[in-house]
This record gives structure tokens, sequence and C-alpha cells, in this order.
């Protein structure tokens, strides 16, 4: 099975240039090699108020919802990151600073989170 691949910036005017030609949404997919579902897809996701496509503006709607479906970081919360930094001041393994949070009622801090915290 293929993997999915976002359109760049050079398919999406190619798209447009396609569009405003009147081509069909299945001769512009053969066109850029895409399937029709997808092509289809992008104009509803991207096309502005007045019901066309842009491709500048596409690529910007495209690149917003990316920044937005990344995982935030876990020790944003001052709570969770005193707690570990804490943790680690009295010379505690990730593992045990991650069993110590979770018997005082926190969730979500594994000792994998806290290693890749490290990391970075």
């Amino acid at each position: 099975m293929q993997s999915y691949k976002h359109l760049t910036f050079g398919e999406r005017v190619r798209l447009s240039e396609n569009l405003k030609k009147g081509n069909s949404l299945r001769e512009i997919a053969r066109k850029l090699n895409r399937n029709v579902s997808s092509i289809s897809r992008e104009i509803k996701r991207n096309k502005n108020i007045n019901g066309l496509y842009n491709p500048l503006e596409s690529t910007i709607l495209y690149m917003n919802r990316r920044e937005k479906c990344t995982r935030k970081p876990l020790f944003s919360y001052d709570k969770v990151h005193h707690f570990v930094c804490d943790g680690l001041s009295k010379y505690w393994s990730p593992e045990a600073i991650s069993e110590r949070w979770k018997q005082s009622g926190g969730k979500g801090l594994s000792y994998t989170t806290i290693y890749n915290a490290l990391k970075s």
C-alpha cells in the first residue's frame, strides 16, 4: 500500500491553473498523477470565501493545520516540569520520577517522555 503524500506548492499551482482552464477533476487528477478524491478533498478543504481555489492560501492553511496537529510538550505544564526537575535534582531515575508522579495522582507522564525531554 502506497503511503499518502501531501500536495506540494507546485502541484497546488498546477491544480489552480487547471481549474481556471475548466478541466474536470478526473483530468486534473490524471495530469497530477493523483487520486480524484485527493483533488476533490483539496479543493473542498482549501477554497476561500468566494469559492475560489488559491494555491498560496491553500499552502498557508495546510501549514497551519499541520502545526496544530503536532503533539504539545508535556513539560510546558509548570507542575510537571517542577516535579521532574525536583526529582532529577534528587538523582531519581526517570522511571522513579514517573512512578512517583503516578502515585501522587498525576497522569500522562512516562519515563520515556522524560528521557525524550532530556535528549531535546
